[in-house]
């Protein structure tokens, strides 16, 4: 028989598995961009992957009635978002130098534009859901108040 705590600890251990997965997907995009020079059509799945995911856990945080404006606001920092900004000017650029090096037949400016307009919309996607639970939590507490 399971009680609490080892239920708790499986749906932890799950989700660290998510975490572990999606940032997987984030590398595979990644790869696929800037060594092997894909274009977005072919990243599609890994994509779809990275998008959908914050989207099913809104809608399943709404069924639920809950809100992950507290987690979220821990984890959204200002020197978290410059060290991601940092970071993906750093890809961008060794990806830049790694095409002009090898000469390859891939358009670099191509795989480099696409992959700051997919950081650029998430990142902007992630303030937006930021703004928009922090409504929500307020909602929540005003309607469950007692």
């Amino acid at each position: 028989m399971k009680d609490e705590r080892m239920e708790l600890g499986f749906l932890k251990i799950r989700a660290e598995l998510c975490s572990i997965i999606y940032l997987f997907l984030a590398f595979s995009l990644c790869v696929k961009v800037f060594v092997f020079g894909m274009s977005g059509k072919e990243c599609f799945p890994e994509m779809a992957v990275l998008v959908f995911t914050p989207i099913y856990q809104l809608v399943r945080q709404r069924q639920l009635d809950l809100s992950g404006y507290e987690l979220l606001k821990k984890q959204s920092t200002a020197k978290r978002l410059l060290v991601c900004v940092v970071v993906a000017g750093v890809v961008a650029l060794a990806a830049y130098w790694r095409f002009q090096q090898v000469g390859s037949a891939a358009d670099p400016k191509e795989s480099i534009v696409f992959f700051v307009a997919f950081v650029a919309s998430f990142v902007a996607a992630r303030l937006v859901y930021l703004r928009y639970e922090k409504k929500r939590k307020e909602e929540l507490d005003h309607r469950y108040d007692d």
